[in-house]
């Protein structure tokens, strides 16, 4: 990886480098005296000073080129401006066409992107070079030399034909929106420049007459269309906008990054715990998604407040981005085995709503914070909101990434994996909800928005604003800062009301099925279970409710109201868990009627990480799908209103701003206090032993839940993936001996290496080592990293192997296949030796 990464960065610099001195060869392009006291030279003079540049570029004229336009190229500081004989030609005709081009091209120089254009183009290049025409002809020789080993595995090798063909597509829409961002840049600075006229001539009045079509084409363009331009010319928005593009290569992006980072180590040599392997890969995950689309998402909050333009909405910049990452981890092919497709790839929409409710709510956040923010910038605010969202959407990503992502390979249909009296979902929500960084990022979404609440409004036009040429805000846009917490507090407090409810019925319904010699396992499971269903119900239809009904800041009153009532319900839970056994009907985990506070806290204790946790990513998600059904039903509803719609924004007073600072206060302590509490708890297994009613809640792992993992592992394809390995050293084993044995048999000095036996060999343990490590992890960091040192030394083995006789390596390149082979033997036997212990530990428990 070092030396390709290497080769790719030289043949990009020799391209570098190279590419001035081939525009520049003698006979092509005539040199202009910008000295010289002709027309062309002195217009050219002055067009330098317009666009304030201290030094002068060269300028040349291709006299071969009859369009209008320009170009401009060089190489660390020495730039020459190539005009086209078409635009010398018109210039005494139309004065204002040389103007605005030449304007465009020197602004490029201004904005410094002339080095970064042609790296882009460098680096695009030796990609094409190194290592897509290898690939290719590697390709072809493959299927020449043995077309029945490709089409045994057809869908293995598709598999690497589509992963190609979309890097490459990606690359190169990147390299496109690149190139015409800076066109985009450069238009503004020489229109700033140039006057109101500027580009006048380009406005024809014409439209494209497929606009959908032509926007589409538009994006493997280097340089926007004629409509783009002018639209960009028209309103700065196009430079602060979000495009479905930039969003949907974000997501591609950042979910091959997740993939790509621990094999990136072990590429360079870098040895990496499992563990911190999936830590580093998430946070790595989720920087790319918070410092590209997030920060694009405040950029364009801030440029909507500044310039008095609807906000966006962020809805749709979110589904492309789930879009993207829903792709690229289809093009990782790590969830599909040896199939193209994942068992169960409709889950991947989950990335989408994920995407949609994420950005939503980050735009929603931006907004809030910065319409209140009454300093000289917004810097500060802008740092604050990335790192909360960091937050937020890491620790959901790392949850997802470690146990729902498991719906893509299908285990999850075993029985292996449920508990007594408990359908396989809860299971497994039981097994991975309960995590204190899932329970953080959760608080943080519907704390952090609330504190920019606690702050006074502004009642005249911020300073940051004044700064940045945005004028007298007015009473409306000022009005928008002050936000009322009603909706929230009253959805909080109906559905406080509903969860408290929630839970007496699960009680009340629970009691009568209450076996009479004592709790089963089977009821003491299913109590915490309908309680988690119940106050989850509670929770998601509160955000609903309020997100439809709310007008203003839905993903920030929604998830409010959905912790306020999850709040409230906690605590109908805490009493009746309390005085559980002195209501006949509602006796459920007690017989007798006393006040048990110390069982009732934990029964809370229990339900945080599910009601404040994964249930408040639930319920904005809910939150969502409301408003967006609130959202058609007043559009069909606005067809037929004859009178416009009441202004709601002004009407509504934010109320007393001590009483808003002290609820905020007092919810976010209580909140807080149980995050800790239950966080202390998670590792403090002697507060839990004991304790009726503990599914769910998951302290430090011992062995005997080890085993049981590991067993459960085994029991939905881990004794595939390991039977598998098995094989194929054995069919490496099996060839190696009947080769010993031919050369003994013929007395020959060496032993012969037929390419038939062995080419085949060799590819099916790297494919077998391929698919095994796209297979879940084992649950156990010991077999674990004996299974990761099997699988590649196994998949080293057989690259070794196959290049020794597809590259010329010779008989060294397969000695050391042989001693991988060994070494990954080695691995392998300690692996069983793992399992077995674990297995039967498994078997006595």
């Amino acid at each position: 990886m070092i030396a390709g990464s290497v080769a790719v960065l030289l043949v990009a610099a020799v391209i570098y480098l190279g590419s001035p001195v081939w525009r520049y060869r003698p006979g092509r392009l005539l040199p202009v005296d910008t000295s010289g006291p002709d027309e062309l030279a002195a217009r050219l003079r002055e067009l330098v000073a317009v666009a304030d540049l201290r030094r002068t570029p060269e300028f040349v004229i291709d006299p071969r080129a009859e369009t209008v336009g320009a170009v401009v190229f060089g190489r660390l500081g020495r730039y020459t401006v190539c005009l086209d004989g078409g635009l010398v030609a018109r210039s005494g005709s139309a004065p204002e066409v040389l103007r605005d081009v030449v304007l465009h091209e020197l602004a490029h120089l201004r904005n410094r992107d002339v080095d970064i254009t042609y790296a882009t183009v460098a680096l695009w290049r030796a990609f094409l070079v190194c290592a897509l025409v290898p690939y290719l002809i590697g390709q072809g020789i493959s299927v020449a030399a043995d077309p029945e080993l490709w089409w045994a595995e057809w869908q293995l090798s598709l598999r690497g034909i589509l992963r190609v063909a979309v890097l490459v597509a990606l690359t190169y829409l990147v390299r496109a929106d690149i190139l015409r961002t800076r066109e985009v840049h450069a238009d503004l600075e020489a229109a700033h420049r140039a006057g109101a006229d500027a580009f006048a001539w380009q406005d024809d009045g014409t439209a494209p007459k497929y606009p959908r079509w032509d926007r589409f084409l538009g994006l493997w363009r280097t340089h926007p269309g004629r409509p783009e331009r002018l639209g960009a010319l028209h309103g700065s928005g196009s430079l602060f906008g979000v495009t479905a593009l930039m969003m949907f290569l974000t997501g591609v992006t950042a979910q091959v990054a997740n993939l790509a980072v621990p094999l990136a180590a072990d590429g360079f040599g870098v040895a990496v715990n499992p563990g911190l392997g999936g830590l580093l890969s998430t946070w790595v995950t989720a920087g790319l998604v918070v410092g590209i689309a997030g920060y694009a998402l405040w950029r364009a909050v801030g440029h909507a407040v500044v310039t008095g333009v609807p906000v966006p909405s962020g809805r749709r910049a979110g589904i492309w981005l789930g879009a993207g990452m829903a792709v690229g981890e289809l093009m990782s092919f790590r969830s599909a085995g040896p199939r193209l497709l994942p068992e169960d790839p409709a889950i991947l929409l989950v990335f989408v709503l994920a995407g949609a409710v994420f950005t939503w709510w980050l735009t929603h956040c931006a907004e809030l914070w910065i319409r209140g923010c009454r300093g000289h910038s917004i810097r500060a605010v802008r740092l604050l909101g990335l790192g909360a969202a960091l937050v937020v959407f890491g620790t959901w990503y790392g949850y997802w990434m470690s146990g729902p992502f498991l719906f893509l390979r299908g285990p999850l249909h075993s029985a292996e994996l449920s508990l007594p009296g408990l359908p396989l979902w809860y299971g497994f929500i039981a097994d991975l909800a309960n995590r204190p960084l899932v329970l953080i990022g959760a608080t943080c979404l519907w704390v952090f928005p609330l504190l920019a609440l606690v702050r006074r409004p502004p009642s005249r036009t911020p300073a940051w604003i004044e700064r940045m040429g945005g004028g007298d805000l007015g009473e409306r846009a000022l009005s928008l800062a002050a936000v009322s917490l009603r909706p929230a507090v009253v959805g909080a407090v109906l559905g406080g009301l509903l969860a408290g409810g929630a839970v007496a019925l699960v009680m009340y319904r629970l009691h009568p099925g209450r076996p009479a010699g004592g709790l089963t396992p089977e009821f003491v499971n299913a109590y915490p279970m309908w309680l988690t269903a119940g106050l989850g119900t509670a929770a998601v239809l509160t955000a609903g409710a309020v997100a439809a009904v709310t007008g203003r800041y839905r993903a920030v009153m929604a998830p409010a109201a959905a912790a306020g009532a999850g709040l409230f319900g906690l605590l109908g839970l805490f009493f009746f868990a309390a005085t559980d056994g002195c209501l006949e009907s509602m006796q459920v985990m007690a017989y007798t009627c006393a006040w048990r506070p110390d069982a009732a806290r934990l029964m809370v204790l229990l339900q945080v990480p599910f009601v404040l946790g994964i249930g408040i990513h639930l319920a904005a998600a809910a939150a969502l799908i409301a408003a967006l059904a609130a959202d058609g039903v007043r559009r069909i509803a606005a067809r037929h209103r004859t009178t416009p719609p009441p202004d709601t924004v002004t009407s509504r007073k934010p109320g007393s701003l001590s009483r808003r600072r002290a609820l905020v206060a007092v919810v976010g302590a209580v909140a807080i206090a149980l995050v800790i509490d239950t966080g202390l708890n998670y590792y403090n297994r002697a507060d839990v032993e004991g304790v009726a009613g503990s599914v769910g809640y998951e302290p430090a792992r011992t062995e005997e839940t080890t085993a049981r993992f590991v067993q459960s592992w085994w029991h939905v394809g881990g004794d595939a993936k390991v039977s598998a390995l098995h094989a194929s050293f054995g069919r490496m084993k099996a060839a190696v001996t009947d080769a010993l044995r031919v050369s003994e048999a013929a007395g020959l000095p060496t032993v012969p290496l037929e390419r038939a036996v062995f080419v085949p060999v060799c590819t099916e343990m790297i494919r077998v080592a391929e698919d095994a490590a796209a297979f879940v992890p084992i649950p156990d960091e010991r077999a674990q990293i004996d299974w990761a040192a099997a699988l590649a030394a196994t998949a080293r083995a057989g690259a070794d192997c196959r290049d020794s006789f597809e590259n010329d390596g010779g008989n060294a390149q397969f000695d050391a296949s042989m001693a991988e082979s060994s070494a990954a033997v080695t691995a392998y036997n300690s692996l069983v030796q793992r399992l077995e212990a674990l297995g039967a530990q498994a078997n006595e428990g």
